[in-house]
C-alpha cells in the first residue's frame, strides 16, 4: 500500500523539502517574537507611569500639582495606547495576560482613586502604597510576558 493511499498520512517528504519547511517555520516564529517583543516593555513603561503619578499626587504641593500629574498622565496614555495600536502583533498567549492584567489594573486604580480622593486626600503615604499596589498587575504582566 502507498502512503498517499493511506486517509490521515502525509506522503513522503524529501529531506531538502523538509529543511526548506523547517527553516521557513522557525524565521516564522523569530518574526513573530521579535514582532512582539514590544508586550513586555509597555507593562513595565505603564507600571512605572502609574507610581509615578500616584507619587505625583501624593508629592504635589496642592491641587495645581495633582492638576499637572494628570495632564502628565493624560499624555501618557494617550501616546500609549496610540503606540500599542500602531504595533502589528499581540500573541494569542499574551491577549489574555493583557486583557487580565488591564482588568486588574483598572479595578485596582479606581478603588485607589475613590478611596484615596474621598478618605486620603492629603496622606502621602497612601498614594505611596497605593502607586505600588495599583501598578502590581502589570509589573506581574511585564515579567509573565518577558519570559515567553
Amino acid at each position: 500500500m502507498v502512503l498517499e493511499q493511506v486517509p490521515g498520512v502525509c506522503p513522503p517528504v524529501c529531506p531538502e523539502q523538509a529543511a526548506v519547511a523547517l527553516a521557513r517555520s522557525e524565521q516564522a516564529q523569530a518574526a513573530a517574537r521579535h514582532a512582539s517583543a514590544w508586550a513586555p516593555r509597555y507593562f513595565a513603561s505603564y507600571a512605572v507611569a502609574t507610581v509615578a503619578f500616584f507619587v505625583g499626587l501624593a508629592l504635589g504641593p496642592g491641587d495645581a500639582a495633582r492638576l499637572a500629574a494628570t495632564v502628565v498622565w493624560s499624555l501618557f496614555v494617550l501616546g500609549s495606547v496610540l503606540y500599542a495600536r500602531r504595533q502589528s502583533i499581540l500573541p494569542w498567549s499574551l491577549r489574555r495576560l493583557y486583557l487580565a492584567s488591564f482588568v486588574a489594573w483598572g479595578a485596582l486604580w479606581a478603588g485607589a482613586m475613590a478611596l484615596g480622593l474621598a478618605e486620603a486626600r492629603s496622606q502621602a503615604i497612601y498614594w505611596l502604597l497605593a502607586g505600588a499596589v495599583v501598578s502590581t498587575p502589570l509589573v506581574v504582566a511585564s515579567v509573565v510576558a518577558h519570559r515567553q
